[in-house]
């Protein structure tokens, strides 16, 4: 997936690019920052962790709603998701039922496929700790975490911010693993990661 997103840099001809990359996203980001430093300007992990999968399991409760199979008809499939994200949203801010059922809608229609989440779960599975290989980067790096994650928790976060050299780790109280919506937390988010790339670009 990381040389995937390569390719694409590649097929755009951009030479260096800002990569932001959400919980597995995470784990593609940090590996383009591994494998192609020269290509990124800067770098942030949100949610997402070392790949230590031992030392940052999921609750029992976020696992086992996260493995539990959803529903081929789609109206099923909605409330099933809306049923996840808000047990794994946070108890900081309100949880927007509306966004998050509209957000549902979106994947089911544009693609049920749960092979595909499975596939990608055992992605994650089957990842080697980068942490040695996270010691050695020199791009400006930021983690975000929210406090009260129950999917990825808040020490996967610390643990990718302790091994970048000089990460700026910014925890977000009350969030949890929240889709990025402009009503809650992500508004003050997208500043911090502006503000990240912005001084990142003029170093």
């Amino acid at each position: 997936m990381a040389d995937d997103a390569l390719g694409l840099l590649d097929s755009l001809n951009i030479s260096q690019a800002h990569v932001c990359g959400i919980s597995m996203g995470g784990f593609i980001a940090q590996t383009l920052a591994i494998k192609y430093p020269e290509r990124i300007s800067s770098l942030i992990s949100v949610y997402s962790h070392t790949g230590n999968n031992g030392a940052f399991q999921p609750t029992k409760e976020a696992m086992e709603a996260m493995l539990a199979p959803a529903p081929a008809e789609r109206n099923g499939f909605i409330e099933h998701m809306v049923k996840f994200f808000k047990l794994v949203y946070g108890n900081g801010l309100p949880f927007d039922d509306e966004y998050h059922r509209n957000l549902a809608a979106t994947s089911y229609d544009r693609s049920f496929y749960p092979e595909g989440i499975a596939r990608h779960y055992l992605s994650i599975l089957t990842q080697d700790d980068r942490t040695s290989h996270l010691n050695a980067i020199k791009i400006p790096s930021l983690v975000i975490h929210g406090d009260d994650d129950l999917l990825v928790p808040l020490s996967g976060g610390r643990a990718t911010a302790e091994a970048i050299p000089d990460a700026e780790l910014k925890i977000i109280k009350g969030m949890g693993h929240a889709m990025p919506n402009m009503n809650n937390w992500w508004s003050d988010i997208s500043n911090i990661m502006v503000d990240h790339m912005a001084k990142s670009t003029s170093l």
